[in-house]
């Protein structure tokens, strides 16, 4: 990464949801028309950006890797001087993994993922192991938005805990092998306001919730904090909690879009 205290940085739109058929780096070309895409970021003077790789269609299926596109990229990206921040998870998981997010071995499952990757790319050093973690959950099982659509305080809870989980496991596999290696995680922080004094309560509790899945792998949710009383109302055990006390793990930058 450059010395100066700013860079511009772009990106190509990698969401995907291949449950319902959704993948941005299809729609958009990119995976057909990827090394003239990246030619032109670096003609424009860029020279950092954050790249999306597809789970999806790397790992078809478990413990088998296609990285065919995959090197190509990294490999042009590597000649073209620019800096890459992988993307290795924005918001579509892989077809075999029933339930997706909601699966009970979610979080070794995408631990498995990003031990794949930086084993194959030990060089590479700047990671966003997931992108919008806590998007991810609320998204997806608690306002039943995307994949797996499902709603409610119980389906939510488990949700943040596996994702939370897949993201700690995913950044210790990654600095196991490169152990030089940035967490550069990015999420929403909106705020939620009492509109005319209606439901004060809820929208403070929901102010407070934000940043849990970021709480969590750090190992700050711990008896004292209040989110701890929420998790375990809602179906996640004692065990489950402490398992992020104990395993912790560090993150360098944490940017954030504010609603």
């Amino acid at each position: 990464m450059s010395n100066i205290d700013f860079q511009w940085m772009t990106g190509f739109e990698c969401a995907a949801f291949p449950q319902v058929g959704t993948d941005e780096l299809e729609a958009t070309q990119h995976l057909k028309w990827w090394a003239s895409d990246l030619v032109r970021v670096r003609e424009v003077g860029i020279t950092m950006i954050r790249y999306g790789i597809p789970w999806h269609r790397v790992n078809t299926s478990p413990h088998e890797y296609d990285w065919s596109w995959t090197d190509g990229a990294i490999d042009l990206i590597g000649e073209l001087g620019i800096t890459p921040i992988i993307d290795l998870f924005h918001f579509g998981t892989p077809l075999w993994i029933e339930g997706g997010i909601m699966n009970p071995i979610f979080g070794e499952m995408q631990g498995w993922y990003a031990k794949a990757f930086a084993q194959r790319y030990p060089h590479l050093l700047y990671y966003t192991p997931t992108n919008e973690p806590y998007i991810e959950a609320s998204f997806g099982a608690e306002w039943a938005i995307w994949y797996p659509f499902l709603r409610g305080d119980r389906n939510a809870v488990r949700a943040f805990k596996n994702v939370a989980e897949g993201l700690s496991r995913s950044m210790a596999e990654i600095r196991r092998i490169q152990p030089d290696a940035l967490m550069m995680i990015a999420d929403t922080c909106e705020y939620y306001h009492s509109f005319e004094g209606a439901f004060p309560e809820e929208a403070k509790f929901r102010s407070e919730r934000r940043f849990l899945v970021h709480d969590m792998y750090q190992g700050l949710v711990n008896r004292e904090h209040r989110m701890w009383g929420y998790m375990l109302t809602h179906g996640v055990g004692d065990w489950g909690m402490e398992w992020f006390v104990q395993t912790w793990v560090r993150r360098d930058i944490l940017g954030l879009d504010y609603y």
